[in-house]
């Protein structure tokens, strides 16, 4: 019972670790201005195929998140937002079932987040080649 506790602890650590990271790492980011960053690599399937793939517009989706424009970043890739607010909710929720010590319950994972997932990326994929296509 006392390791189960320690190894809670150390987790809560993490992920705190991380956000207190990832909220810095933004910072700088933003004090830089880093642009080039936000440009990405040349998707290799779009350059060899012309075809977009399903991942296709995922960086500028996060650049614009991080921007506080919510509606470009569903407009570039509808997952990163959804995958953006699940992740905040599941650590909040998570961290309110480890500080109040399991009054509050933990947040459940269900196969159909995994699925609503897929499916933003295939809508993503099939909504862009189709207006492609459409000119």
């Amino acid at each position: 019972a006392a390791s189960d506790v320690y190894k809670r602890q150390v987790l809560f650590c993490i992920i705190v670790a991380g956000i207190i990271i990832f909220v810095g790492g933004l910072g700088v980011l933003h004090v830089l201005d880093l642009e080039w960053i936000a440009q990405g690599a040349p998707c290799f399937i779009y350059s060899l195929t012309g075809w977009y793939c399903p991942g296709c517009g995922g960086t500028r989706a996060v650049k614009a998140l991080l921007c506080g424009r919510l509606f470009d970043s569903i407009y570039y890739h509808p997952a990163v937002p959804y995958l953006a607010a699940w992740t905040i909710i599941f650590l909040c929720w998570q961290s309110l079932h480890y500080l109040s010590k399991g009054r509050i319950r933990g947040f459940k994972y269900r196969s159909w987040h995994l699925w609503a997932t897929v499916l933003l990326f295939f809508l993503n994929f099939i909504i862009k080649n189709a207006a492609q296509l459409m000119g």
